[in-house]
């Protein structure tokens, strides 16, 4: 399968040999002005690189003459030859023609990226946006701002927040895969996102687009599904999530030459999308004990479901009938969240004399962004007194029954009553959907001076800080403590009063109806619903200065080499700071659609580094060696909370002749614990997504589910919950430690002919002792195949693992086990000029072959391979090949097309693996995801030299998304509308037009 798609790839490309143009060349580091090329490139596009990047412009009048320092990514050192350390590279007008204002939608469309948190999170969004490179998650992925640390962008995961990049000054993208931690520090073990910014600009720029979405909703699998429950059904094509973007940018030189300052305004706003606006989000798909896929839901529904015991029943009309009724959750979630956001800043800088060039550097961000989820409901709380005056006599036999007691009560009356064991999981269908507000704000300043010393020794010296403040103000929830109050009603002078009103404990309470089939009232349901409010803030410091000798300006070199050895060290303080502040109705737990408290936290480290990188030519411009280059770096770092640890590279790059290069090397990465992972409370929330002891028909033996906690008795018996939503306690250890990686990099970049090059880089990434928690899902697989972790599991009385807070599986962060993964990057790109009258071709391809994707979850437990799989333990799809292809026509006229081919390949379900060997998949939804594919358009007309207009679609087929069942999908984090919406178009097509004006 991968040779044929690989086989197809480069079929494509050699097809348009000869009448095709590729963009970005394959030398890649970064300079701060275009560099010179022949008219005939065009620098539109990504690439696989090894080298400066010398990214074309169009044509030769629009390019300028190299100015400014160059910046390597990847390294501390003055530029050489080549870079020895693999990247990939996205250009600006790339950025341009794929339309997305959201740099986080540019970068998942790119092979090495795996979403985590998007605009298409509903149910646990942060609210932020991440990077998470070779899917080994978005907190070893380092991102930068001009090779400097971009600050921890919310405190519930400290990881970077994408928003604040300003996308309208970026110049140049690098993605460098494959641990840098001797160069930049902690959490670069996946790699590098470097977003090298245009700070010479000069001028005056504007642009403003809008995009809509558009969705034929013509699914006739879902037409099926959601006709069995009389479900709506969205049949009209919909315009929708409309969004609008605008940016100013203005830079401007001083007079004499030696100064300059870029500023940048930005704006945008989208809309949202629900999943009633989609057919196959319309309901939540579920898969779990049929055949065939069916429309589930929440057991907790409008007119409500109880539990008495294990027997299961439901409300109609002032009766009680067997069974439980569904909730249809999934249409009333985001699909996509509103957001609107603010961006402002500038980069500056003056040189005052060749020794001393000041500069400075600002940026402002503020986000805010809605999740909106099901309206809130009981779930299992709320305590029912028997005397209760609208319960109607059929409710009151059974729920008050003997064996349906569940205690006597004296009130402050002297009244005794009894209170029945009854689970009520009633939907609050008559208030509002529950609405989480979130606005991230964030600050980030660099103040610094660079120059040179002596001939040939630089200094770098600078301090950084960088807050982002955070608020979040979750709506419509129902408070535990005014349940209990609203519930527990008696007849008080003829009328249904609360007791807590009686005895005077709560004098606003307002009596809850849910019995007598009259539903409860407006006033009620006010004084039950409740917000929360958090608020916490992240600050990171960073004081740094180094030295940069170029040894070949005395000599320093070897008579083999026409450069010199080239020395970099210096020393780095950094401390990070987070707070994180609940109000008392977090704190305690009482809003019961929460899952259980959500505390306060804060705490702080700091951490003191050396560093020294080096760089020796050994040979160059010689028969048989063209360049032959060593590069070594070190890295002692000592944090305040675990100690000293070391981080250490080397690398080399050799080419034989002229046009090939062959590239390999060694990164020894550490990774600190962030504060998150340190100080997060531990609360009690929805973690896994399955239980194998639930349901008549358990897929585990009765042996396996006694080690879990199910007693014989409970066996068969225990309560499967429909929306597959378990409890964990997650949250935080002090007692982590930093975990290292080993990651070997090997490549081979080719130029054979004129406008042409290839690349072909190898990756090999292990993670020993990672920090990471093992899984709800997995814990229960350990324990019942291993006999592992068992006493991480705690069931309620009911045997169940989510009717209440007693039911949770232990799963707060650990040092455990390993992860690792393994794979190759293809890079290739072809030119070919068209003539005067026709202009340029372009193409180009970048894919990557996942080989494997190898976790160890740790203490004697398989190690599993996820590559080309999906699921509740594997988590999103790891298809082991993925691609983009770009064509490009550049007419001379001012006029461009271009189109772009992404290919997803397809993943099977982990249910029989060595990962998940007891899951179940009935559902055909389940058992494959194939092949996808999207077709995006783009056309653009540069109607003067001053007024550029823009359009196109991306998805242009209007290809839906793959279905899953929440069963196997749920626990992948990245779940929402029946798909991983970070790894697949979710909305249909996505149309866009915008106009730029620049002078």
């Amino acid at each position: 399968m991968i040779r044929r798609h690989l086989r197809s790839a480069f079929m494509t490309t050699g097809m348009v040999a000869g009448v095709i143009a590729w963009s970005t060349p394959i030398f890649a580091q970064e300079t701060s002005q275009s560099t010179p090329q022949q008219s005939d490139a065009s620098a539109d596009t990504s690439s696989s690189s090894n080298a400066p990047t010398m990214a074309a412009a169009p044509s030769a009048p629009e390019v300028a003459p190299p100015t400014g320092t160059i910046t390597v990514t990847g390294s501390r050192l003055p530029p050489g030859v080549t870079s020895t350390s693999p990247i990939t590279s996205l250009n600006a007008k790339e950025i341009t023609k794929q339309g997305y204002t959201r740099i986080e939608d540019v970068l998942n469309r790119m092979p090495q990226f795996y979403g985590t948190q998007n605009s298409a999170m509903s149910n646990g969004a942060s609210g932020i946006a991440t990077a998470n490179l070779r899917n080994l998650g978005s907190n070893r992925t380092l991102v930068l701002i001009n090779g400097r640390r971009l600050m921890p962008g919310d405190p519930s995961s400290q990881a970077a927040d994408l928003n604040a990049i300003p996308s309208s000054l970026i110049k140049q993208v690098d993605v460098l895969t494959g641990g840098a931690s001797a160069v930049y520090g902690s959490d670069a073990v996946a790699g590098v996102v470097n977003f090298v910014m245009d700070t010479n600009y000069e001028g005056f720029h504007a642009d403003a687009q809008y995009n809509v979405l558009n969705n034929a909703n013509d699914s006739k699998t879902m037409r099926g599904l959601l006709g069995q429950k009389s479900y709506a059904d969205p049949r009209n094509t919909a315009f929708d999530g409309w969004g609008f973007n605008a940016n100013l940018k203005f830079g401007a030189g001083t007079k004499d030459g030696r100064g300059h300052v870029v500023a940048y305004l930005g704006y945008r706003r989208q809309a949202a999308v629900t999943g009633a606006d989609r057919d196959y989000s319309s309901c939540a798909i579920n898969g779990s004990g049929s055949s065939s896929a069916v429309c589930g839901g929440s057991i907790t529904s409008g007119p409500g479901s109880v539990y008495l015991g294990n027997d299961a029943y439901h409300f109609s009309n002032g009766q009680l009938l067997p069974g439980t009724a569904q909730y249809n959750y999934g249409s009333t979630n985001y699909l996509q969240r509103p957001d609107q956001r603010y961006t402002a800043g500038f980069f500056a800088h003056y040189d005052v004399t060749d020794g001393f060039k000041p500069y400075a550097e600002f940026q402002f961000m503020d986000d805010r962004s809605t999740a909106q989820l099901a309206p809130s409901g009981t779930f299992g709380y709320g305590t029912v007194n028997c005397d209760n005056p609208f319960l109607t006599t059929q409710e009151a036999s059974l729920m008050c029954s003997t064996a349906n007691i569940s205690g006597t009560k004296t009130d402050s009356q002297g009244t005794t009553y009894n209170t029945s064991q009854a689970q009520l999981f009633k939907r609050n269908t008559e208030g509002s959907p529950r609405l989480s507000t979130i606005q991230h704000t964030s600050y980030r300043g660099v103040i610094g001076a660079k120059g040179e010393i002596v001939k040939g020794l630089t200094y770098d010296v600078y301090g950084q800080y960088g807050s982002t403040v955070y608020q979040n103000r979750f709506l419509n929830d129902i408070s535990i403590n005014k349940l209990n109050n609203a519930l527990n009603v008696v007849n008080y002078n003829g009328t249904p009063t609360c007791r807590s009103v009686i005895d005077g404990s709560d004098s606003s309470c307002v009596p809850y109806d849910i019995f007598s089939g009259n539903g409860p009232s407006q006033s009620s349901i006010n004084y039950l619903q409740t917000p929360g409010i958090a608020v916490g803030s992240t600050q990171e410091t960073v004081v740094s200065g180094s030295l940069t000798f170029d040894g070949g300006e005395y000599g320093v070199q070897l008579p083999t080499a026409s450069h010199g050895l080239s020395v970099n060290v210096g020393a780095e303080y950094r401390r990070e700071k987070m707070k994180y502040h609940t109000d008392s109705e977090y704190a305690s737990g009482d809003l019961a659609g929460q899952g259980g408290a959500n505390p306060s936290s804060q705490g702080q480290y700091d951490v003191k580094e050396l560093f020294i990188e080096a760089g020796l030519p050994i040979i160059d411009h010689r028969r048989g060696a063209n360049e032959l280059t060593l590069t070594g770096g070190f890295r002692y770092s000592d944090y305040s909370f675990s100690g000293s640890v070391m981080s250490y590279k080397g690398q080399m790059v050799y080419s034989p002749v002229k046009g090939v290069a062959f590239r390999g090397g060694y990164n020894r990465a550490v990774r600190a614990p962030n504060i998150q992972e340190l100080y997060a409370p531990t609360a009690i929330s929805l973690d896994g997504s399955t239980d194998p002891c639930a349901g008549s028909s358990p897929t585990m033996t009765a042996s396996q589910c006694e080690l879990m906690g199910v007693t014989k008795a409970q066996y068969g018996n225990v309560a499967e919950n429909p929306a597959g939503q378990y409890n964990g306690l997650t949250g935080g250890s002090t007692s982590l430690k930093p975990e290292t990686a080993n990651t070997f990099t090997g490549g081979v970049a080719l130029t054979p002919f004129r406008r042409f090059s290839f690349t072909a880089d190898f990756f090999d990434i292990k993670i020993n002792n990672i920090v990471s928690v093992l899984g709800a899902d997995n814990i229960l697989q350990l324990c019942g195949n291993k006999g592992l972790y068992c006493d991480r599991i705690h069931r309620d009385q009911y045997g169940s693992l989510w009717r209440n807070n007693s039911g949770y599986i232990v799963d707060t962060n650990i040092n455990v086990g390993s992860l690792a993964t393994r794979g190759v990057d293809f890079g290739a790109n072809y030119s070919y000029p068209l003539g005067n009258k026709f202009g340029n071709l372009s193409a180009s391809i970048n894919g990557t072959w996942l080989l494997n994707y190898k976790t160890n979850p740790g203490g004697g437990a398989t190690t599993y391979n996820c590559a080309g799989l999906y699921g509740s333990v594997c988590g999103m799809p790891m298809p082991k090949w993925k691609h983009q292809v770009r064509l490009s026509w550049d007419l001379p006229k001012g006029f461009g097309f271009s189109a772009m081919w992404r290919f997803i390949g397809s993943s099977k379900s982990d249910v029989g693996t060595s990962a998940n060997p007891n899951g179940t998949a009935t559902s055909s939804f389940d058992k494959k995801i194939g092949t996808v594919s999207y077709l995006d358009l783009t056309a653009y007309y540069k109607v003067t030299d001053k007024v550029t207009l823009s359009a196109g679609v991306n998805n242009v087929l209007d290809t839906n998304p793959p279905l899953i069942t929440s069963q196997n999908g749920g626990n992948a984090g990245v779940y929402n509308g029946n798909t991983y919406v970070t790894t697949y178009d979710v909305y249909g097509r996505y149309i866009f037009a915008g106009l730029s004006y620049d002078f």
